[in-house]
């Protein structure tokens, strides 16, 4: 038989269903468009606002997600992370289903899963990507300007193409490192 009993170091699978206080760890992706940003604030919609709206939905009675960054007006993300305790004692996937029922159309739970009691969407991030979108031209495009910047007159490409690899930069976080750290090649350590 069994063992029901969930003490603070257990390691949860994703095929198990919890059944007591878990962290849960969310993907989330949105459309920034009209958030003031992912961070919670008083008088104006955020992503983090709306999301704990819809936790409130499902029982939940923590006093703040944790959001492992912030990102500006405007801002749309494909793998922000989130975290919060909660007592579900349901599956991951129905914990998918029933926030994205609760959310408005632009944000939306793309993953769910049960993490250590401790874990921290910021402090334990491993990477982050960022993805800047323009293009050149003379006219308005009101669909395609949501997602990128218009710039006009046409740039000259050529200044362009030579400097993006100074964009191109992979951080790797090693806590505790002495420093300065040497540069090895593409990529910068710091």
């Amino acid at each position: 038989m069994k063992n029901n009993v969930v003490t603070a170091s257990a390691v949860f699978l994703a095929t198990e269903v919890a059944t007591t206080m878990a962290r849960y760890q969310l993907t989330l992706a949105y459309d920034g468009t009209d958030f003031f940003g992912s961070q919670r604030q008083a008088k104006s919609r955020t992503v983090q606002g709306e999301l704990e709206k819809a936790l409130n939905t499902l029982g939940w009675t923590g006093r703040s997600v944790i959001m492992s960054g912030r990102t500006d007006t405007g801002v749309h993300a494909t793998g922000q992370v989130a975290a919060f305790d909660l007592d579900w004692s349901h599956s991951e996937g129905d914990l998918v289903h029933a926030l994205n029922a609760a959310l408005p159309l632009d944000i939306s739970v793309q993953k769910a899963r049960i993490v250590h009691p401790r874990f921290h969407p910021r402090f334990d991030a491993t990477s982050r990507y960022y993805q800047y979108k323009l293009f050149c031209g003379p006219l308005r495009d009101p669909i395609r300007e949501r997602f990128a910047w218009r710039v006009w007159p046409e740039m000259n490409n050529e200044p362009l193409a030579k400097n993006a690899k100074l964009f191109l930069v992979r951080t790797i976080f090693l806590p505790s490192v002495p420093r300065p750290l040497p540069k090895v090649g593409p990529f910068e350590l710091c």
